[in-house]
């Protein structure tokens, strides 16, 4: 049986090219499929893609040390294409695999996995030879670097999500082995949080990672940004909502305290407000009333606190937390303030 090494080019430190199509997410989704159905068909391979590598020039080292670290027959470096960006003009720009050498010992498989992803409806471009690709001239096995598609170019992304990746995997899979093989394995990547140097992100199981989107995990929420980093420490407005999110990236609920101004993030959803955005104007909470600045004379949301003017009428929440009573929570009855003693009706009006 055969020995590889499988990798998806660049990472979110470093990323790849982005449009219809975003490189990173997918050339890992295509890595950890191959390496399923090689191991699925009795085959040793290993993940040699690189997650850490801040420049260019250490992601391509980190992945080339990674591959020379085991003797094998194949080294296989996953990659999506770009060009111009081009809205569709039915035709896809296609697939194309280089290699180092026409004598390389890849130029054989390199040719029968553009004709298998060919055969899927991709636009042959052929086996090119490339001398100055750092994968292909400095690992010292066999190589070839596979571009998947142009990730700029319409035709090609929705011939990408049509036939999916399952099926993209098993074509790519079949050139190497030069046998057809049944199935389509499910990924083997390890699902969970990795911490790389500039932040927390999260591996799917297909190797793919969320980014620029919600994600609940473990029961709680996260946004991850457009890298795929979850954000923390931080304000975010999402679909005209405020949010805001802590030191370990979890989405807020309840009261939170922020640069000194305590703020409430709603704990469950209602009519006008998601799970965890920011209240403004009244909010109950318990048997508490409290007044949430809704936008003017200080900071949007943060709780008032002393006297309050809301459409005419004047309240008193209290600066701070007094006989049981909870800071900022709304005055009823008779209050002395500095002195001087006010009368506040059961709903929280001044009387005067």
């Amino acid at each position: 049986m055969g020995v590889y090494n499988v990798h998806g080019g660049h990472n979110r430190i470093v990323p790849g090219a982005s449009h219809y199509m975003d490189e990173v997410t997918e050339d890992r989704r295509i890595t950890a499929g191959v390496i399923a159905l090689l191991k699925a068909n009795g085959h040793t391979a290993y993940n040699c893609t690189d997650d850490t590598g801040k420049t260019v020039g250490a992601n391509l080292a980190n992945i080339v040390a990674k591959c020379n670290t085991h003797t094998v027959d194949l080294d296989i470096s996953i990659h999506q294409n770009a060009a111009k960006v081009d809205p569709g003009d039915g035709k896809t720009k296609g697939v194309e695999v280089f290699v180092y050498s026409k004598n390389s010992k890849a130029y054989a498989a390199a040719e029968r996995v553009c004709a298998k992803l060919s055969a899927l409806g991709f636009t042959n471009r052929g086996v090119k030879i490339s001398t100055g690709l750092y994968v292909l001239k400095h690992t010292h096995s066999p190589a070839m670097l596979i571009e998947v598609g142009f990730v700029d170019d319409k035709d090609d992304a929705n011939l990408y999500n049509k036939i999916g990746v399952n099926a993209i995997c098993k074509a790519i899979t079949e050139g190497i082995l030069n046998k057809p093989i049944s199935g389509a394995a499910k990924p083997t990547a390890k699902a969970g949080w990795v911490h790389d140097n500039t932040g927390w992100w999260y591996r799917n199981t297909d190797g793919s990672y969320p980014k620029n989107q919600w994600s609940q995990i473990g029961g709680d929420w996260y946004w991850f940004d457009s890298k795929g980093y979850a954000i923390h420490d931080t304000w975010k407005q999402i679909k005209g909502h405020w949010y805001y999110f802590k030191t370990d990236c979890r989405m807020v609920k309840g009261w939170r305290k922020v640069d000194g101004k305590w703020y409430y993030l709603s704990k469950q959803a209602s009519k006008d407000y998601p799970e965890g955005s920011m209240r403004d104007g009244w909010l109950m909470d318990g048997r508490y009333w409290y007044y949430l600045n809704p936008k003017k004379g200080g900071p949007h949301g943060a709780m008032c606190t002393g006297f309050v003017t809301v459409n005419g009428q004047t309240y008193y929440c209290r600066p701070k937390a007094e006989a049981g009573y909870p800071e900022g929570s709304m005055v009823t009855g008779k209050k002395m303030i500095d002195g001087k003693e006010y009368y506040f009706e059961t709903d929280g009006r001044m009387k005067i």
